[in-house]
């Protein structure tokens, strides 16, 4: 274990920590995943970003709360492959501090951000957006043909109940979002926050 100091876009804070462990698949990634997002939706910096995020949204508009927090993730956060041979998973407190990181990683970011939004009514669902409009989120990951392995990507979606469909919420694709998931040949989705 090793600690590092981590310094950028304005946020600040103390070291982090560093746990090697031998790699235990997607199950345990995802695991992971889900228990950083529960932990860093209460963290003053991921808190303090989702305000700053939807602060000239108008009250009530949780589609476009939901955008704004994507949009300023994406603007903050830059796509960083893990180092080679190595998976690596940053609390979200720690991607916008160091600005980078890879799906996994802004997938645990947007989901801490749209949870940190109002933790106390996530009985059900990821986000207190997503709750607002009863929808449930899912942490996805998904295989392709071309990659190796059944699942090489990780997004987060959430459920449009006006719309009947799920709205994907991936920086690394994005604009080639709808392509991306055209091309999922597998996938796997979690719900996080469910009880039950």
């Amino acid at each position: 274990m090793h600690n590092r100091p981590v310094r950028g876009k304005g946020i600040s804070g103390p070291t982090y920590r560093v746990e090697r462990k031998a790699y235990r698949g997607v199950q345990s990634t995802v695991e992971h995943m889900v228990r950083f997002i529960t932990e860093g939706q209460t963290h003053p910096d991921v808190r303090n970003v989702a305000i700053a995020a939807v602060k000239d949204v108008y009250p009530h508009d949780y589609t476009s709360e939901l955008a704004a927090i994507f949009y300023d993730a994406c603007r903050r956060v830059r796509y960083v492959r893990d180092p080679a041979n190595a998976e690596m998973l940053h609390q979200p407190h720690l991607s916008l501090r160091t600005g980078a990181g890879d799906c996994d990683d802004l997938a645990v970011l947007l989901g801490a951000l749209v949870k940190s939004r109002e933790p106390r009514k996530m009985n059900a669902v990821l986000g207190a957006l997503a709750a607002a409009v009863g929808a449930p989120v899912q942490v996805v990951t998904a295989g392709f043909e071309s990659k190796n392995g059944p699942h090489s990507h990780t997004f987060l979606r959430v459920w449009d109940s006006r719309k009947g469909s799920w709205i994907v919420l991936d920086p690394v694709a994005g604009p080639f979002t709808q392509e991306m998931v055209s091309r999922t040949t597998n996938y796997r989705a979690v719900d996080i926050g469910r009880k039950g």
